[in-house]
């Protein structure tokens, strides 16, 4: 095996902050080296109802695909493949069934190699290889190099994407001090200083690729007087179940925090105005239904929220910290009107 090219990979997930830097560098050299078109990484949606690729890289002049919220049932056979097989690997995809087959040639796949990203004993996803130009039978180093690489990816992401959502709440207490280094102790979710690396990131991806995203600011409304009406320990808590149900609501390749106090932050990545306009409507109905019960009092509370898009600016006056700032001034300009809704780029982008 090329240990080195396995090496320099290896190396690449931890010579960069940014998170999405690094899956872009580890990937482009793999790939560069064994001249592959494209590799992509898919993880399934809310309910398993869906799947969507949370990153992908491509070869020069070969189309991304960039696919989000792709019914679970496109693939289902893909699925059953992977979970029979344990990976795909077809030097020629007329050798598939002929769903995927079809699915395949749409995108112009000549051959690929395909390897599951479990979590928890099950396949949440999946990292994929292909060849748009040739077919090619796929010798051993190649097959072991791609293995080895997919797996880096799934424990990767494992660790610094999906941490957050191990169930019984704070991370901290399973955390070693770099996890809690990007997460809030309280909360779990990921810290003010996270969220804005990860902005970077995305902001370079929107200059170079046209990659939209928004992001969406949240405050809790008269949050001072669930402290003063029932105390700072029931104030805590609602701010642990509201992060909860915040990490319940958003995509598994969104990425959430706590912004400060009552505030929150949310990354749409992908995602047009409209799109995040309907996840904040289901999170906020949720709200208003949710009765929370702390040592036997009942708490309502509601929320107010600010949208903004990145393709809301042109390059020339694009800023994480003037998309955070649009936001935030949208959210304010929400509890000034009311409280208990949220203000959007008009018009809708």
């Amino acid at each position: 095996m090329n240990y080195k090219l396995l090496s320099e990979t290896a190396l690449a997930f931890i010579d960069h902050e940014s998170f999405d830097a690094q899956l872009t560098c580890a990937l482009k050299k793999l790939c560069t080296s064994l001249q592959l078109s494209r590799v992509y990484v898919f993880l399934d949606g809310k309910e398993r109802a869906t799947m969507g690729a949370i990153h992908e890289w491509c070869a020069e002049g070969v189309t991304r695909q960039w696919m989000q919220d792709v019914p679970y049932e496109t693939y289902a056979s893909w699925k059953n493949l992977l979970v029979a097989e344990r990976k795909i690997l077809a030097s020629d995809i007329a050798w598939l069934p002929e769903d995927v087959q079809r699915m395949l040639d749409t995108h112009g796949v000549k051959s690929l190699f395909a390897y599951p990203i479990e979590f928890n004993r099950e396949i949440a996803g999946f990292v994929g290889f292909d060849d748009t130009v040739r077919q090619r039978l796929w010798d051993a180093e190649e097959v072991a190099l791609m293995t080895a690489a997919a797996r880096m990816i799934s424990a990767f992401y494992e660790r610094d994407v999906l941490r957050q959502q191990l169930p019984g709440g704070v991370p901290s207490r399973i955390a070693n001090a770099a996890d809690e280094s990007i997460h809030d102790p309280l909360t779990g979710l990921h810290n003010k200083r996270y969220v804005f690396e990860r902005l970077k990131g995305f902001d370079a991806e929107y200059a170079r690729l046209g990659r939209n995203f928004c992001v969406s600011i949240i405050d809790l409304d008269n949050f001072k007087n669930v402290n003063y009406s029932y105390g700072s320990d029931a104030g805590d808590f609602i701010l642990q179940e509201f992060g909860k149900l915040l990490n319940e609501t958003i995509r598994p390749y969104d990425v959430c925090g706590r912004f400060g106090g009552e505030e929150f932050i949310v990354v749409s990545v992908n995602a047009s105005a409209t799109e995040t306009v309907f996840m904040i409507e289901r999170l906020m109905n949720t709200m208003r239904s949710r009765v929370f019960v702390f040592n036997g009092m009942e708490i309502r509370i509601r929320f107010s929220c600010g949208i903004a898009s990145v393709s809301e600016f042109t390059p020339e006056n694009m800023s994480v910290d003037t998309l955070v700032e649009t936001a935030n001034r949208r959210m304010y300009a929400a509890k000034q009107s009311g409280r208990d809704r949220f203000v959007i780029p008009s018009p809708t982008v």
